[in-house]
C-alpha cells in the first residue's frame, strides 16, 4: 500500500480529500487498503512523526503520512475560532431576571408602546449589547423549538409487545420451542416456533419503523421559522443575524416577504398598512391587518391581537419595527409544539387494539381451560401399559398433548391477516381521495361517533363569493332591490345571476322602478349541481337579464342630461368600481385546470360579479376567460394611483382616467365608513339624489343578519381638484404622498350599492351531513370564524336547525368559562355527569363552536373522549396539530393544510372535502 502511495501520489491525495475526489474504482480500493496498512503500521509511524501523530481519523492519519514521506504541507480544515468569553456584570444579570415571564409576555398585546419598552428593558435607538444578549440567553435559551425526550429504539421494540395477542404468541412460541426440544427426533418440530418467531419479529420491525417515521412535526414547525432576521445590536442594524440568537427585548425590523422570527410587539409602522398572513397559525385564509394600538382584552384570541406579529407568520404588506416579547418555546408556535408533545403522551389505544386485547384475554381463558381440562381428563390414563408404569413419562406425554392443543388453537396468523386487511382498506380509501398515514386509523374510522370539523375549506369552498348586490331603484323607494348570484367558486361560469324569489313592496308600488326583485329571503335556496340550469331557472335568468338591460337603457338615456356624464348607468358604474378598484386577478391553474384567485380573496370575489352582471352566459372559450369583462373595463381606463386600504378609514380607492381624459375616483370599503363620507346616491333609474343614511344602514344590517360580509361601492367625479392632473404635475402627486389625507380625498362620494360576500358551503356537504346523522354520527363544527357567520353556514348545511342556534352554538371562550358539568350538559344534554355514552339514547344534534382557540379544540376533544365517544378531528393550520394528535383520528387537509398538520394527522384528505370524510368512514 505504501508503494502504491509512492507511485501515484496525486490520485491518492485526491481520493483522501486533499483535492478533487476521484470516482475511479481502483483508487477507492487504494484508499481503503492504505488506511488499513497505515493503521497497522501505527507504532512504526509514530516513531518518526514530529510532532507525534494523533491516530484517530483515517484522513488525518494519511495526511500526516503523506507529509512525512513526501515532505508536503497538507493541512486540514481550520478549527473554529474560540468564542470570546462574555463577562456579565451584576446589574445586567439582575435586569435579565426582571424580564416578564412566559405567561406575562403572552399578554403583550395589552401593553402600550411605552410599557412594552419598559417591561422588556429594550433600547429602541441602540439595541441590546452583547453582554445583555448573553445574560438574557442564559435565562431564555436560544430562539429554537425544542422537542421532548424521544423514545429509544429498545423502548419502541418493547411497545410492540404491549399487546395481549402478541404476548400470547410469545408464550406459544416458547411452548412450541419446548415441545421441539422434547421431540428432538422429529425434523419438522421446529417449524411452528420458527414461523411464529418470524411473524413476531416482522411485526415488531414494521411497528418500530412506523413509530420512528410516523411524524416529524418538529421539523415541519422549524420550516416556518426563518434562518436570519434584521435586528439592531450595539447601535447598528444587522440584516443577517441568525434568528436563533434573538432574545426577548431585541429590536427587529420586518419587511414584506419576511418570516416573523419570534413573537414581536409592533412599535412603529413604516407604511400606511402592515399585514401578515397567519393562515399557518390560525387556519384562516384572510390576511390580518396590524396596528400599534394595544388591545384591551387580555384573553383576546390570536386573530384579534392586532399589535403582535407571531413567529412563523409571513409579512404580506408594509414595513414595521417591533420588540421581541417571546422566543423559542414561549412563542405561540412553541406552544403548539408543546401541545403536540403532550398529545402524543395522551394518545390511547385504537378501538381495534382494545377489541383485540379483549379477544386475546377471552381466548387465553378458553384455551387455558381446554388445556387444563384435557390434562385433567388424561390423569386416569397415566397407568396405561404403554408408559410401562412411569407416571412421569405419562404426565409429560399428556402435558405435551395439552400444550400442542393450545398451540394449535392460537391464531398466530391473525396479526398478519389484520395488517393485510387494513392495507387493502387504505387502497380503497385512496380511490376516494383519502390518504391513510397510519394503518390502525382505517378501522378507527369505522368506529367514529363524532366528527369535529373545521368550517373554512372543509364545509365551505374557501373561495369567497359575491352572493348579493343591493341598490335602490329610485329616490322614492323605501326598500332596496337586490340581485342574487349563484356559484360557489371563483369560476364565473359557475352559476349566474337570479332573483331571490320575492317581490318587493317598492317594485309593486313604484312601477317602472327598473330593478329586480327586492327584499330578502331567509329560506336557503335549493342547491343545484354546478353547470346544470333548469328550464325555470333559464326563464328567470332571461327575465332578470331583460330587467337589467331595461334599467341600463333607461339610465343611459336619462344620464345624457345629467351633469355627471361619467355615470353612464348604475350597473356600468358598479362594474367599473369592482374591476378597477381591485388589485386581484383570476387565472386558470395549469395543474388542476380550475379558476384560482391571485390576490386578496375579498377582491377576487368581485371579479366573477363583473362577469355575471353583464353576461347571460359566460364564454369559457374566450381568450380572456375568466376575466373577459374585467379585462375590457380595465382596458378602457388608465389606473393612475391606488389609495391602499388601512384600518382607520376602512376603505380603498383607485384614481383612474378614461379615454375622454376624465378622471374619477372609484372607492370600496366598509359601509359604516363610506356612509360617513357619502353625499349623494346614484339610483337605477339614472337619478342622482340625496343620501338617506337610514335606508342604507338598514340594508347593510339585513346583509349582516344573513352573515354576509358587506362592502359599499362608491364613485367620485366632482371635487377632485388638482388630482385631475395626476401623472402630469408634481403638485398632484404631492396630494397623495401623505396617507393621512386619503380620508379627505375619499369624501363627497356618490354611493352606488352594497355587495354581500360569503365563503359558500360546498354543494355536496348537506347530503354528507344527513348521511352522518343516518349513521348515528354527530357533527361538531369548531371554527375560528365569528359566531354569526358560523351559525349561518351551519344552519344552511343542516348542522343546526333554524331557531336552535341559542342552544347549540357557543363561542370557545364562553365554553371554557363553563364548569365541567355545564360543558357536559351543553354537549350531552340527555346524559348526567355520571352516565356513560349510550348509543341507544344519543343526541345526534350538531354543535357549533366559534372563535375557538387551539386550547379550546383540545378541551372539546378530551371531553368527548371522556364520555366514550370516538372523535375524528379535522384541521389544516399549525394550531390544529395538538388537537389532531389528541383525537382518536386526526384528519388533515391535503390542499390547504400545512405540513405541520399533515405530520400530526392519521389521514389526509386530497380534496379537503367533508364528503370525503363520510366516504372514508363508510370504508372504515
Amino acid at each position: 500500500s505504501f508503494w502504491l502511495l509512492a507511485t501515484q501520489p496525486a490520485n491518492f491525495l485526491k481520493s483522501v480529500g486533499c483535492g478533487v475526489r476521484s470516482s475511479e474504482g481502483p483508487m477507492r480500493w487504494l484508499v481503503a487498503s492504505t488506511v488499513v496498512a497505515v493503521a497497522a503500521a501505527e507504532p512504526q509511524m509514530s516513531s518518526f512523526a514530529k510532532p507525534p501523530l494523533t491516530l484517530r481519523r483515517p484522513k488525518a492519519l494519511l495526511r500526516n503520512a503523506a507529509n512525512q514521506v513526501f515532505g508536503l504541507k497538507l493541512q486540514a480544515a481550520p478549527e473554529p475560532l474560540p468564542q470570546p468569553t462574555v463577562v456579565v456584570d451584576e446589574a445586567t444579570a439582575r435586569e435579565a431576571s426582571l424580564l416578564p415571564s412566559s405567561a406575562e409576555s403572552r399578554r403583550a398585546h395589552t401593553w402600550n408602546a411605552a410599557e412594552t419598552i419598559t417591561r422588556m428593558r429594550a433600547k429602541v435607538d441602540h439595541g441590546l449589547s452583547a453582554t445583555e444578549v448573553f445574560a438574557r440567553r442564559g435565562r431564555w435559551g436560544k430562539n429554537e423549538l425544542v422537542e421532548g425526550p424521544r423514545k429509544s429504539k429498545w423502548a419502541m421494540v418493547a411497545d410492540q409487545f404491549d399487546d395481549r395477542l402478541v404476548q400470547i404468541l410469545v408464550l406459544v412460541a416458547a411452548g412450541s420451542a419446548l415441545l421441539s426440544i422434547i421431540e428432538s427426533d422429529d425434523p419438522t418440530a421446529w417449524v411452528d416456533p420458527v414461523v411464529i418467531c418470524l411473524i413476531l419479529v416482522s411485526n415488531a420491525a414494521v411497528g418500530v419503523w412506523q413509530e420512528a417515521s410516523a411524524d416529524d412535526s418538529l421539523a415541519a414547525l422549524k420550516k416556518l421559522q426563518p434562518e436570519q432576521c434584521c435586528c439592531k445590536r450595539d447601535g447598528e442594524w444587522d440584516g443577517d443575524l441568525p434568528a436563533a440568537s434573538l432574545v426577548p427585548g431585541d429590536v427587529v425590523y420586518l419587511r414584506v416577504g419576511d418570516k416573523v422570527p419570534a413573537d414581536v410587539r409592533l412599535l412603529q409602522l413604516k407604511a400606511s398598512t402592515f399585514a401578515t398572513d397567519e393562515a399557518a397559525l390560525t387556519g384562516e385564509s384572510a390576511t390580518v391587518s396590524k396596528s400599534v394600538e394595544a388591545c384591551s382584552d387580555a384573553d383576546a384570541p390570536i386573530a384579534s391581537r392586532s399589535c403582535v406579529a407571531f413567529a412563523g407568520t409571513v409579512v404580506t404588506a408594509g414595513h414595521a419595527v417591533g420588540i421581541v416579547v417571546a422566543t423559542g418555546m414561549s412563542t405561540e408556535i412553541g406552544r403548539v409544539q408543546a401541545g403536540v408533545a403532550e398529545a402524543k403522551l395522551d394518545k390511547p389505544k385504537t378501538p381495534l387494539a382494545i377489541k383485540l386485547d379483549a379477544f386475546a384475554e377471552q381466548l387465553t381463558a378458553v384455551i387455558g381451560a381446554v388445556c387444563i381440562g384435557t390434562f385433567a381428563a388424561s390423569v386416569p390414563r397415566f397407568s396405561a401399559a404403554i408408559f410401562k408404569g412411569s407416571t412421569l413419562k405419562a404426565a409429560m406425554h399428556y402435558a405435551k398433548t395439552s400444550v400442542a392443543l393450545g398451540v394449535a388453537a392460537i391464531p398466530e396468523g391473525l396479526p398478519a391477516v389484520i395488517t393485510l386487511c387494513l392495507s387493502l382498506g387504505t387502497r380503497r380509501m385512496a380511490s376516494r381521495r383519502v390518504i391513510v398515514r397510519r394503518l390502525p386509523s382505517v378501522e378507527t374510522l369505522g368506529c367514529t361517533t363524532v366528527i369535529c370539523s373545521d368550517k373554512t375549506g372543509t364545509l365551505t369552498t374557501n373561495q369567497m363569493s359575491c352572493v348579493k348586490l343591493t341598490y335602490f331603484s329610485q329616490p322614492s323607494s323605501n326598500a332596496p332591490s337586490t340581485v342574487a348570484l349563484d356559484g360557489t367558486s371563483y369560476d364565473p361560469s359557475d352559476g349566474g345571476k337570479t332573483d331571490d324569489g320575492n317581490v318587493s313592496s317598492s317594485s309593486s308600488s313604484n312601477k317602472g322602478g327598473g330593478g329586480t326583485s327586492s327584499g330578502t329571503d331567509d329560506s336557503p335556496r335549493e342547491q343545484k349541481p354546478v353547470g346544470v340550469t333548469t328550464r325555470s331557472a333559464r326563464k328567470k335568468k332571461q327575465q332578470q337579464a331583460s330587467a337589467l338591460a331595461a334599467a341600463a337603457s333607461a339610465t343611459s338615456s336619462e344620464s345624457s342630461s345629467s351633469p355627471k356624464k361619467n355615470l353612464a348607468s348604475l350597473f356600468e358604474a358598479i362594474g367599473d368600481v369592482c374591476a378597477l378598484c381591485n388589485e386581484a386577478d383570476l387565472q386558470i391553474d395549469e395543474h388542476s385546470e380550475r379558476v384560482v384567485a391571485i390576490g386578496a380573496p375579498t377582491e377576487a370575489a368581485l371579479l366573477p360579479l363583473v362577469e355575471k352582471l353583464f353576461t347571460e352566459k359566460v364564454d369559457t372559450e374566450s381568450p380572456d376567460f375568466p376575466t373577459t369583462e374585467t379585462t375590457k373595463r380595465r382596458g378602457a381606463y388608465e389606473r393612475l394611483a391606488i389609495l391602499e386600504f388601512d384600518r382607520d378609514r376602512k376603505s380603498m380607492s383607485a384614481l383612474v382616467r378614461d379615454r375622454q381624459d376624465d378622471v374619477s375616483l372609484f372607492v370600496k370599503g366598509a359601509p359604516e365608513s363610506l356612509f360617513e363620507r357619502t353625499t349623494s346616491v346614484l339610483y337605477a333609474n339614472g337619478e342622482i339624489g340625496p343620501f338617506d343614511e337610514q335606508k342604507w344602514v338598514d340594508a347593510a344590517a339585513d346583509m349582516a343578519g344573513d352573515a354576509l360580509r358587506c362592502l359599499a361601492l362608491a364613485v367620485k367625479t366632482d371635487g377632485l381638484g388638482d388630482l385631475r392632473n395626476y401623472g402630469r404635475s408634481k403638485e398632484a402627486h404631492a396630494l397623495l404622498e401623505d396617507p393621512s389625507t386619503y380620508r379627505d380625498v375619499e369624501s363627497g362620494l356618490t354611493l352606488l350599492g352594497l355587495v354581500g360576500l360569503l365563503d359558500p358551503p360546498r354543494p355536496e356537504v348537506p347530503a354528507a351531513i344527513r348521511a352522518c346523522r343516518n349513521a348515528g354520527i354527530r357533527v361538531v363544527v369548531i371554527t375560528g370564524d365569528n359566531k354569526l357567520t358560523a351559525e349561518a353556514i351551519c344552519r344552511n348545511i343542516g348542522v343546526v336547525d333554524q331557531g336552535d342556534e341559542a342552544r347549540h352554538s357557543i363561542t370557545g371562550r364562553d365554553f371554557a368559562a363553563l364548569s365541567k358539568d355545564d360543558q357536559i350538559a351543553f354537549l350531552f344534554p340527555h346524559q348526567t355527569n355520571g352516565s356513560a355514552n349510550n348509543n341507544h339514547h344519543r343526541d345526534l344534534s350538531g354543535r357549533v363552536f366559534s372563535r375557538a382557540e387551539p386550547t379550546h379544540k383540545q378541551d372539546i376533544v378530551r371531553l368527548l373522549k371522556e364520555r366514550g365517544e370516538v372523535a375524528a378531528m379535522t384541521g389544516d393550520g399549525v394550531n390544529d396539530a395538538p388537537a389532531l394528535k389528541l383525537a382518536d383520528i386526526g384528519i388533515a387537509m391535503g390542499i390547504a393544510g400545512t405540513e405541520v398538520a399533515k405530520e400530526a394527522s392519521d389521514m389526509v384528505l386530497m380534496d379537503d372535502d367533508f364528503a370525503s370524510i363520510v366516504a372514508a368512514v363508510e370504508e372504515g
